[in-house]
């Protein structure tokens, strides 16, 4: 599983975004998941939205494993699914989000 941020001028970057608040249980199926898309053109977003569970723990135990090119944001605090969006929106610079 090699999911990396490239760019190209001739196709259009795509965001794909995963929030996670208290998902431990789900998770790895859905980071699993997205690496096998093989659209090449992506930045990739987690943002965990202060889980009180193992999400956070789990989360960076796969992204060593699997060498993924990804932007891990912790929320300190829960701020809400409109936040965390919000929070991916100001950062990426895709032409279409998933």
């Amino acid at each position: 599983m090699d999911i990396r941020t490239k760019h190209s001028n001739e196709k259009p970057l795509l965001t794909i975004a995963v929030l996670s608040y208290n998902y431990a249980a789900y998770v790895l199926d859905t980071l699993n998941s997205i690496c096998k898309q093989t659209y090449p053109y992506i930045e990739f977003f987690i943002v965990d939205d202060c889980s009180t569970d193992n999400s956070v723990q789990l989360i960076k135990k796969w992204i060593e494993e699997n060498q993924v090119t990804v932007t891990f944001i912790v929320h300190g605090v829960n701020k809400g699914r409109n936040t965390a969006i919000n929070t991916i929106l100001e950062k990426s610079s895709g032409k279409y989000y998933e």
